[in-house]
């Protein structure tokens, strides 16, 4: 099975006018986030203003996931919507979009019809939950906010730790067991096969 993992201190962090924001993952892998080239990318921010205008980005579907802190997101006209720890707002990239509070978020953009889909787990210290890589999807990812989480994956015993990315590309059907050596935030993000 083809997967890797994206260490934390590999990421790099770049300041932006509400905060800072750390690209987790781009494809391709020659794309750039500035040349709105890419097919998806994840990353993570850091909102560190009370109001703040998110870049309008034409052709992009957006997905974000609130991974601490709260904000009131709003979209063009429609009614502001409060996003609490975990939860998920979609999105249009070319929607007037504007967000007051403070959060951490993970970022799930795509482009081409691409429809990717978030989720979480929350894993305490010492247990074990099963996580599904399908076959039905060309990439999935499983990203350690919080914790230590280890899995047994072709014989291999991995660790991974606060802020790394596991990536797997055209994974098989097969249920991984996920292990927490303490306790663990995770977000998950999966890109469809086309």
């Amino acid at each position: 099975m083809n997967f890797e993992i994206l260490k934390s201190e590999s990421f790099e962090v770049k300041n932006w006018t509400g905060g800072t924001s750390t690209q987790l993952f781009i494809y391709p892998k020659t794309a750039d986030y500035l040349s709105r080239n890419f097919e998806f990318r994840l990353s993570t921010a850091n909102v560190l203003v009370e109001k703040s205008d998110f870049t309008i980005l034409p052709e992009v579907y957006r997905q974000l996931m609130i991974l601490d802190g709260q904000i009131s997101l709003k979209h063009d006209n429609q009614k502001p919507k409060i996003l609490k720890k975990f939860d998920i707002s979609k999105f249009e990239g070319r929607w007037k979009t504007t967000s007051i509070g403070t959060c951490t978020d993970f970022n799930l953009m795509t482009t081409n019809s691409i429809i990717g889909n978030l989720a979480n787990a929350s894993i305490p210290k010492n247990k074990n939950t099963d996580y599904l890589l399908n076959k039905a999807n060309q990439w999935q990812f499983i990203y350690v906010y919080k914790g230590v989480l280890k899995i047994s994956l072709e014989n291999q015993d991995l660790q991974l730790n606060t802020g790394d990315l596991l990536v797997f590309k055209t994974p098989e059907d097969r249920a991984l067991s996920l292990k927490a050596v303490e306790n663990c935030e995770l977000v998950f993000a999966n890109i469809p096969s086309n």
